[in-house]
């Protein structure tokens, strides 16, 4: 070990945590690309519905936000799918949501992303055959969420199901603060 390498070399021959500790190795590499934030979250209801999936304070860049499947006991209906921010009275659609996704019929390892811009389609991959949300030179997106002042802000996923809708996803978004007030957690 030369004095140049030392540092390298306790740092590469150290295990890396089960889970994430600040200021550690993992947590260096796992947030490069934002803190995760993870909601599991069952979607069911008739009519259309809307699920408060994370509320978030001050500004926040994020650079990913996507939902993956996880069970699908009754998919036969599940449109009109988008992500959006909501602040109580006022909604900004992530999404297209004059053409909102139709994601009926979901398997269990569908997902959807917010990959793009606003005024573009929810992309949804069906896991019924290999599949890539990811195309053209767009691929995931970043953006600037900014708080109402003083009211509770939240991304929601909406969507339209029947009485029997029934299917188990798990959202994910990365997220670094840009305000020194700015925080994003799990509702």
């Amino acid at each position: 070990m030369t004095a140049t390498t030392g540092a390298l070399e306790v740092a590469f021959n150290t295990a890396l945590p089960s889970s994430i500790t600040s200021g550690s190795v993992f947590d260096s590499l796992q947030g490069s690309d934002g803190r995760p934030v993870v909601k599991s979250t069952t979607l069911s209801g008739n009519g259309a519905q809307n699920v408060n999936l994370f509320q978030f304070t001050g500004s926040v860049l994020v650079q990913r936000l996507w939902g993956i499947c996880k069970e699908a006991t009754d998919a036969t209906t599940l449109s009109s799918c988008f992500f959006d921010l909501w602040d109580g009275s006022n909604a900004v659609p992530l999404n297209d949501a004059g053409t909102p996704t139709d994601c009926s019929g979901l398997s269990v390892g569908s997902s959807v992303a917010c990959t793009d811009l606003p005024s573009n389609d929810l992309p949804f991959g069906n896991a019924d055959q290999v599949r890539s949300l990811l195309t053209g030179p767009a691929g995931f997106q970043s953006f600037i969420f900014t708080q109402k002042n003083a009211t509770s802000s939240y991304v929601r996923f909406l969507f339209t199901g029947d009485a029997n809708t029934d299917v188990d996803m798990e959202f994910t978004v990365k997220w670094a603060p840009i305000s020194s007030a700015a925080t994003l957690v799990v509702v």
